[in-house]
């Protein structure tokens, strides 16, 4: 990470409340990873940008099988080759799986309109 980036992070965890609340998130995590809490199925098209390298419990093959068992609809799985800091370390390989996804799904909402028309 660079020395820039690097500084304004530990200035933002540093304000009073910033790590505990950073840290809540993944408190909770493991209800979730683990299915112990289910909080309903998400039925829009879901698009999972992940890194590769990531925290070794979130790549574990078993727990990303259970990911697509929450969506209803479309789910699509993109792998970068980065760790858990993807729009840090691979900007451009993060917007263009964004872009594309979006872009996808505009054009089917249209042509689904269209055919509706």
């Amino acid at each position: 990470m660079p020395a820039d980036l690097l500084a304004e992070y530990l200035a933002v965890f540093s304000e009073p409340g910033a790590m505990r609340a950073a840290l809540n998130w993944y408190r909770v995590r493991p209800q979730f990873v683990f299915g112990e809490a289910f909080v309903g199925e998400v039925v829009q098209p879901v698009l999972f940008v992940t890194g590769s390298q990531d925290l070794p419990f979130l790549v574990r093959p078993e727990i990303r099988a259970l990911h697509p068992s929450f969506a209803t609809g479309s789910f699509k799985v993109v792998d970068v080759d980065a760790g858990h800091w993807l729009m840090q370390e691979e900007t451009e390989q993060v917007v263009a799986a964004v872009m594309t996804h979006l872009v996808a799904q505009a054009n089917s909402f249209a042509a689904i309109n269209d055919a509706a028309e």
